[in-house]
């Protein structure tokens, strides 16, 4: 799946909002995976990889550390 040009439509948004989350769904070894980027939060250190993550019975989960890979997730 092919990454947008820029985080928003009109082109604006990214630069007036405190905090800007993107959820993202890609393949990855032919399954597909969700994902989130914290694009920016202000004030606040964040991390600035992808974080895998999947919707359970109980609602969203994180992937655990170092199993970015694996079926769980």
């Amino acid at each position: 799946m092919k990454e947008p040009a820029s985080q928003s439509r009109a082109g604006v948004e990214q630069f007036v909002t405190q905090g800007l989350i993107t959820l993202n769904l890609s393949e990855m070894n032919g399954t597909l995976k969700r994902d989130l980027l914290v694009w920016k939060m202000k004030q606040t250190f964040h991390s600035l990889k992808k974080h895998l993550f999947r919707i359970g019975k109980s609602g969203i989960e994180m992937a655990k550390k170092g199993n970015a890979g694996s079926k769980g997730a």
